[in-house]
């Protein structure tokens, strides 16, 4: 049985296809579609210099990744700036789009992490 799309997804789609950024959206109309900041700012930061780097090592623009993970290319850039926590199902289409599986995304923010850590424990 073939389940029809909810509103939810189609709005997506179409704000998608005109651009518009679901969170800025959101955050005009009232509503908070964002995650509470993150307590861990090392994390993030791992993370958004994990996802710079393999998309430099690609030559692939911010456009292009977002593309690729169905996001719009501010949450992208907002991600790179450790100013966003993306969700579990981000991380994994993030992977994707990066060309690796996400265990080895993980281990590339996880090596960054530490390294940050190391730094601030000296």
């Amino acid at each position: 049985m073939r389940r029809s799309p909810s509103v939810l997804s189609i709005t997506q789609r179409v704000l998608r296809m005109l651009s518009i950024d679901t969170c800025l959206l959101a955050t005009i109309l009232g509503k908070c579609c964002a995650m509470r900041p993150s307590g861990n700012a090392p994390l993030l930061q791992a993370l958004a210099t994990a996802l710079k780097e393999r998309r430099n090592e690609l030559g692939l623009t911010q456009e292009d990744v977002a593309g690729a993970a169905e996001l719009d290319r501010p949450f992208i850039t907002m991600i790179e700036a450790a100013k966003k926590q993306p969700t579990i199902s981000v991380f994994w289409r993030l992977a994707e789009a990066l060309q690796l599986n996400p265990a080895d995304f993980a281990a590339r923010v996880d090596k960054r992490y530490l390294e940050s850590r190391a730094r601030a424990a000296k």
